[in-house]
């Protein structure tokens, strides 16, 4: 057989052979498969996924000769074909898995839909090919036997993945419920079947993925990129930090911090409870009740005592994980952790560094990652391959979801089974982390829960020692003026106030309006304003001058939006929430007496506005509806205790699963779900089954439709200090690529986010200019530096961090 090159390094000419490169990704295949007992898989893949190019006209195209285009030349299905054809010869009898090792390699440079929108059988489309397959198949065998694999020693491998896939198998059927919650058959089990089997696929996928990349990677820039950790040290290492952080605390003896100190020691105890790592559980914790070192602190004892592979943290919203990620890196250690973000791209000072930042980003193979909920679940069901080959990095891993409760509802089953995979089959610890805890387990699709699922136990005394305000339902509605006033009275009593609203148009005209209260008073205080019309910088300007008179005790009157909620440290006298979701007033009232500086439990005020509009924002109107549910059954005299909560996210849920909506409906009009695509496909199936009836997914179809928040916003640079505009003049002058790409890193902090209305009325009022690199910039005059920020009407949400 003819030497036929795989790569070419474009440095020095170095050729890498197709069987050089098999063996590279076969070894890493191998070794990433192994953490979930799938390592022959991994293998199997990786001997095979290039076995397209074993030919002489691949061999003209990788060494520039001829007209071939890049692409043309279909090297995935050569190996899948083989595949088959061997299975079949070899184990005529027999199950197995050759047709899903064939579809991860047909799909290991990007997934595929199995069904076509006609209904047609791709797989079978595909492995159907010929061209050039005499020539490979002739190949292929010398290729193997180059590296020792006779045709005895493939039966024998091919033997073991059939035991490591038949285990799988049988782990998937275990965690089938035969009975819905109704007692009745489950009518749901075949398609959360094949969403399983659909897991197991991209599971496989991101294997041979990541394997192939990061082996091409090495040979083209002739390095290492594969970092090694020894964890056991660092879990002892951890651990220790960690007990020496929380020694700090230990001479505390207020009835606050003494709970909190019994809340971290359950925790600690928990991962003792049982002979097998945890799967999925419960962390019900106050807010303030200090969650995160002590889901942090469980997180290390589990992986102490069950040779755990990874920990990570997920949080919804970027100010949770930016506060809480310092905690992390200090506990863990810079060189061990890594936080994946949007923000953090902007902190890189060099080429050098943003390159080593997006690799390790690339391949999450630090032993403690801390990175948002979008990126954890574009992991899972994104159809980028950048995300696909980071869902095997979750594996035998402690995942941390704090602020559970913030998950779009549209991914609610999405999100349940996906943690029912990653526990059952991926052998993870998941961790569940609110005060306000939706019931997950009760769903049409539920999140399979251990037995006893709470990780701090009766959790009742936590809320009462810990308890430090009271939800006050005001009855009547509000408008802008009213509510003006109602908020500059509880200012005057208490000194301290938060108030909180659901849209970025409602916390500007109710600060115009108590601007005017302010001027009319004489009172000496600080009134400010905080959204996401704000830019980055201008914001974290804002928290910290609030931080520093709260501190000082001054008189603060804060107006905002949902975004104080994402566990921004701080602590008013009394709260004014807009009517939302239950759960939005408790997260709220969390930024109250945060710390119990009042002796008496501090007021949160929940009223109706009712020149609020909402506009498209259905979601908190649904919230809206089910909360004044459960303020009218008058059932509750504490409407901010667990058993509130659970009484709101039962109706909620139940009114969500009307149309399909916890199962991210999909169309103009919601005909299909991303949960259908990505199980039973049922919009394409032509019956009888053109293949396998478990392998109809339309992986292609949803990974482009999945969204976890709406990115149809256009990204704005302001002028908000000297340092922004500079920037901005040098970003549309004659500069370097190079020079751009680091002005863009540099310049995100003077960004927000505009929608399509938005952008159009700036556009027709002369708002916004292009910059010669490509980016929209804002006219000076329709930023408000002092207050408010973007200067025109909006009716939009606080979305989640990317």
């Amino acid at each position: 057989m003819m030497e036929i090159a795989a790569h070419i390094r474009e440095t020095d000419g170095r050729e890498q052979s197709v069987a050089e490169h098999a063996k590279g990704v076969a070894t890493l295949a191998e070794r990433y498969g192994a953490v979930v007992s799938l390592g022959n898989f991994g293998k199997l893949l990786g001997l095979f996924h290039d076995a397209g190019k074993l030919n002489a006209d691949f061999n003209r195209y990788i060494h520039g000769v001829g007209n071939f285009r890049r692409g043309e030349i279909d090297h995935c299905y050569a190996g899948a074909k083989y595949l088959c054809t061997f299975s079949d010869e070899n184990f005529p009898k027999r199950k197995n898995p050759s047709r899903l090792a064939a579809r991860v390699i047909l799909s290991h440079h990007g997934l595929h839909d199995w069904l076509t929108e006609e209904g047609e059988d791709y797989f079978t489309r595909r492995t159907g090919k010929t061209e050039r397959y005499g020539e490979i198949s002739e190949n292929l065998p010398d290729m193997l036997a180059e590296l020792g694999n006779t045709t005895e020693s493939l039966k024998d491998l091919m033997q073991c993945v059939i035991a490591e896939y038949t285990a799988v198998v049988e782990k998937i059927k275990a965690i089938l419920s035969p009975k819905g919650q109704d007692g009745k058959p489950d009518s749901h089990a075949f398609e959360t079947k094949c969403f399983y089997f659909g897991m197991l696929e991209r599971l496989l996928e991101s294997v041979l993925m990541d394997a192939d990349r990061v082996d091409t990677a090495d040979f083209m820039h002739n390095c290492q990129t594969e970092q090694h950790f020894d964890t056991e040290p660092l879990w002892e290492q951890m651990a220790q930090n960690l007990e020496k952080k929380l020694a700090q605390f230990a001479d505390r003896t207020d009835p606050v911090s003494k709970q909190r100190q019994d809340i971290s020691e359950r925790c600690f105890r928990f991962a003792d409870r049982a002979a097998e790592p945890v799967g999925a559980c419960r962390l019900i914790v106050p807010t303030g009740g200090g969650k995160t070192l002590s889901s942090l602190r469980f997180a290390i004892h589990e992986c102490r005592k069950f040779k755990m592979e990874k920990i990570v943290y997920v949080a919804p919203f970027m100010s949770i994980l930016e506060q809480n990620s310092k905690d992390i890196r200090e506990i863990a250690g810079a060189e061990n952790f890594l936080e994946h973000h949007s923000n953090v791209l902007a902190q890189k000072k060099s080429a050098e560094e943003l390159q080593a930042y997006e690799l390790r980003t690339e391949k999450w193979d630090v032993p403690v990652l801390a990175t948002t909920m979008v990126q954890f679940l574009q992991a899972l069901f994104d159809g980028k391959n950048t995300s696909v080959r980071r869902m095997h990095r979750l594996c035998r891993s402690v995942i941390i979801l704090d602020e559970v409760q913030s998950i779009p509802m549209k991914c609610t089953h999405l999100l349940n089974l996906a943690v029912n995979f990653l526990t059952k089959i991926c052998g993870c610890t998941v961790v569940l982390c609110s005060a306000t805890q939706p019931l997950l387990e009760n769903s049409e699709y539920p999140m399979l829960l251990d037995e006893n699922s709470s990780m701090t136990g009766a959790y009742q005394k936590d809320f009462e020692v810990l308890r430090r305000t009271e939800l006050i339902p005001v009855s009547g509605t509000f408008s802008y003026d009213a509510a003006a006033e109602f908020c500059w009275e509880k200012f005057l009593e208490h000194q301290s106030l938060l108030v909180v609203v659901n849209t970025k148009a409602s916390a500007q005209e109710l600060f115009r309006r108590l601007q005017v209260e302010q001027e009319q008073s004489g009172q000496t205080m600080q009134l400010i304003h905080l959204s996401t019309h704000m830019c980055p910088a201008h914001r974290n300007k804002v928290i910290e001058q609030m931080r520093k008179a709260l501190k000082q005790h001054r008189p603060i009157l804060c107006v905002t939006t949902q975004l104080i909620e994402a566990g921004v440290d701080v602590s008013f006298g009394c709260v004014v929430r807009s009517m939302a979701g239950l759960s939005n007033a408790a997260q709220a009232a969390g930024r109250c007496n945060r710390n119990g500086e009042l002796k008496q439990l501090a007021p949160v005020y929940l009223l109706e506005l009712s020149e609020e509009k909402l506009g498209s924002l259905a979601e908190i109107s649904l919230a809206q509806s089910v909360t004044r549910t459960i303020l009218d059954s008058g059932n509750f005299a504490d409407l901010l205790s667990v058993e509130a909560m659970f009484a709101y996210f039962r109706k909620l849920h139940h009114d969500f699963e009307k149309d399909h909506k916890l199962s991210y409906p999909v169309g103009k009009h919601g005909e299909v779900t991303l949960l259908e695509l990505l199980s039973t496909d049922r919009s394409r199936v032509r019956k009888p089954y053109p293949c396998s009836k478990y392998a109809l997914q339309a992986f292609a179809t949803a990974g482009a439709a999945f969204q976890v928040i709406d990115d149809t916003a256009e990204t704005v640079i302001v002028p908000y200090d000297d340092s922004a505009e500079e920037m901005i003049l040098r970003l549309n002058g004659d500069i370097s690529f190079a020079e751009m790409q680091q002005l863009l890193r540099q310049v995100q902090q003077y960004t927000i986010s505009v929608y399509a209305g938005e952008r159009k009325k700036l556009e027709e009022s002369g708002g916004l200019y292009p910059l010669r690199c490509g980016a929209l910039a804002l006219e000076k005059r329709f930023y408000d530096t002092a207050a408010l920020g973007l200067q025109i009407e909006g009716g939009t949400h606080e979305f989640l961090g990317l």
